[in-house]
Parts: structure tokens; sequence; C-alpha cells
């Protein structure tokens, strides 16, 4: 039981940060893509 709570308690924080890497990865992206195709939109105005 100790070993598998600080198992748990070891690996939650890297769960945790590969998922808010992973939101973050997918919010820049797709800021990425708007920032993308906002320059194409303007390259085509100009």
């Amino acid at each position: 039981m100790i070993r598998r709570k600080s198992l748990y308690f070891a690996l939650a924080p890297g769960v945790v940060m590969l998922a808010s890497t992973g939101m973050a990865g997918a919010t820049g992206m797709a800021l990425s893509a708007a920032e993308t195709s906002g320059l194409a939109a303007r390259g085509k105005r100009a």
C-alpha cells in the first residue's frame, strides 16, 4: 500500500505536467495556425 501510494504521488506530477503541456501545445498550435492564416490573408489582400 505504501509503495503504491508513493509511486502514485511520484507519477501524479508527471501526468499533470504531460496534460498541461499537451493543452498548452494544442492552444499554441491553434494560435500559430490562426497567425499563419492571418498572415496569408494579409498577403492575399496586399
